[in-house]
């Protein structure tokens, strides 16, 4: 009787190898989109946070800052803080103060993914919002259009509210 040995092989086959390497591709090329997604989904709702933010700091810097003394004579009156936020040319999204005649130390713009439909122009004195503003509320959204979030600012309250459109 002839004894059989058994051929041990000791590590891959270059196909095995080549297998295992389009296996792995093709689940990186399915999770690559999703990831974006979910990255695209993230900074539209941090814009949004940053928004409402500065808003509420703004409502801050208006109740802080009470009382301006230009006159003697006149009686004390409070500040005015005006918040504005609004789409740039280049597509940017910029949001500002204005106190008094001057640009507010709270400036800044939103991530570069971000863009806007609309604009909000508030005003703000120690007792919350003046209903003298002109527009109340901004969607943000994504470049692609794909995700929006809605950012409304209440009248009376000063409230900010944030809403999922798409």
């Amino acid at each position: 009787m002839k004894s059989f040995q058994i051929y041990k092989k000791s590590g891959y086959l270059l196909v095995e190898v080549l297998v295992a390497i389009v296996i792995v591709g093709f689940f990186f090329a399915l999770a690559v989109p999703v990831i974006e997604e979910e990255n695209a989904k993230r900074e539209l709702f941090i814009s949004a946070q940053t928004l409402t933010h500065a808003i509420r700091s703004a409502q801050i810097d208006a109740k802080s800052d009470i009382y301006q003394i230009e006159d003697v004579s006149k009686p004390l009156r409070s500040s005015l803080v005006a918040f504005h936020c609004e789409a740039r040319d280049d597509g940017r999204v910029y949001w500002y103060t204005v106190q008094g005649n001057k640009l507010g130390h709270r400036r800044g713009y939103l991530s570069d993914k971000i863009t806007s439909t609309g604009r909000i122009n508030l005003l703000f004195d120690k007792t919350g919002i003046t209903p003298k503003g002109d527009s109340y509320e901004i969607i943000l959204q994504t470049k692609d259009k794909r995700h929006a979030i809605k950012v409304t600012v209440a009248l009376y309250t000063g409230r900010t509210r944030t809403e999922i459109l798409n």
